[in-house]
């Protein structure tokens, strides 16, 4: 039996979604080098599976990106590239990017955040 969930649209604040990406792979950061050496450095086909930038089609839902500019977990380039990529494919998304922040943030971005999240959900999300 296979279970098929309609996605409305997706959120993502501060996601990564490409794990191919040279910035994870070439970093010097010890927990990253010791999830490469556990799965292969790279190991493209696993790591292109489950990452989301690989993943997306046309089809794909209207999508919402957050990223900080000062993540120290998440690149920048994580955001950068699959709002790059989603625009390619022509799906509706929106990226907001935030130079300043980290891995998450308070204060006004986040109640941008909220606010910007609140308006894609009555946007996007069919209440029955």
């Amino acid at each position: 039996m296979m279970l098929t969930i309609q996605v409305d649209m997706v959120c993502s604040i501060v996601g990564p979604v490409n794990f191919t990406d040279p910035a994870y792979y070439e970093s010097t950061n010890p927990e990253y080098q010791a999830i490469y050496q556990l799965f292969g450095n790279p190991a493209v086909e696993f790591l292109e599976s489950v990452s989301p930038f690989h993943r997306a089609t046309a089809s794909s839902p209207p999508t919402q990106l957050f990223y900080g500019g000062m993540d120290p977990l998440v690149p920048s380039s994580q955001g950068n590239d699959m709002a790059a990529r989603l625009s390619e494919l022509g799906v509706t998304h929106q990226f907001q990017f935030y130079p300043e922040e980290g891995h998450g943030w308070e204060g006004p971005n986040q109640v941008d955040t909220i606010t910007k999240i609140s308006t894609y959900i009555e946007t996007y999300i069919e209440v029955e």
